[in-house]
């Protein structure tokens, strides 16, 4: 149900789909690029999700509060604490480990500012 949905959505806001395979391994990261706006969060995760594939994304832990949370994991999001500086690397590690199934999305800009 969700899968038809996220397609619907994405036709919806004017985008096709030219492949329709989802990686085949358990484990890998997806490179984004480029990374340009917000909305490069959305229409890949429509995309990826209409597909029947199931990314995840590092999500800085702030947003991990409340009835949040629990939507933001569902969503596949990851807490990273940034504040630890290189050992963002080491929580990313640690979450793959743990995880029989991870496809890791990330941006490698990492933002859209100078």
């Amino acid at each position: 149900m969700w899968r038809k949905f996220c397609g619907w959505l994405l036709k919806r806001m004017g985008w096709t789909v030219d492949n329709d395979t989802i990686i085949p391994e358990d484990k890998c990261i997806i490179l984004g690029v480029p990374h340009t706006s917000a909305w490069d969060f959305i229409v890949s995760y429509l995309y990826y999700y209409s597909v029947g594939g199931k990314a995840f994304v590092m999500v800085k832990k702030e947003f991990f509060w409340g009835p949040l949370g629990p939507i933001v994991r569902w969503m596949g999001g990851i807490p990273v604490d940034r504040s630890k500086g290189a050992t963002v690397a080491k929580q990313v590690i640690d979450a793959m480990n743990k995880a029989d199934y991870m496809h890791l999305a990330i941006a490698p800009e990492g933002t859209r500012k100078r």
